[in-house]
């Protein structure tokens, strides 16, 4: 990882004089961008005959979600996420059974511009 620091005087006056400091950084493919700068969004089509509802996982298991949202079966949805993160969407039935989950790309921008729900695959258990 690659972090720079760049801090800068300036002079306001005979008496006064402040400074600011100015971080960035960058890891793989990614840049620090501080929100809302990094955030983007990937369009995630339901290719299936069902409905569902897509959350975003709070772990790789993705054994607990939020911000459900619901897709119509053949519908699609914009799906707003950190570009950065590497997290997964879950993909839950109706019914709020787990089907599974799909890794957002990463990268700004990023190379993969749509998923469809029939790519979701089972759920990283552990924690990298």
């Amino acid at each position: 990882m690659l972090l720079s620091l760049a801090l800068v005087w300036t002079g306001l006056s005979a008496t006064a004089c402040g400074a600011f400091a100015v971080v960035t950084g960058s890891h793989g493919p990614c840049w620090f961008d501080p929100p809302p700068g990094d955030m983007g969004a990937i369009r995630i089509v339901d290719d299936t005959p069902q409905a569902v509802t897509l959350v975003d996982c709070l772990d790789r298991a993705c054994s607990q979600g939020e911000n459900p949202q619901a897709v119509a079966a053949r519908a699609g949805t914009d799906w707003t996420y950190e570009l950065c993160s590497g997290w997964s969407v879950g993909v839950r039935s109706r019914s709020g059974v787990l089907l599974g989950c799909l890794v957002l790309p990463v990268g700004e921008p990023a190379a993969v511009t749509a998923l469809a729900v029939s790519q979701a695959s089972r759920c990283q258990a552990t924690v990298d």
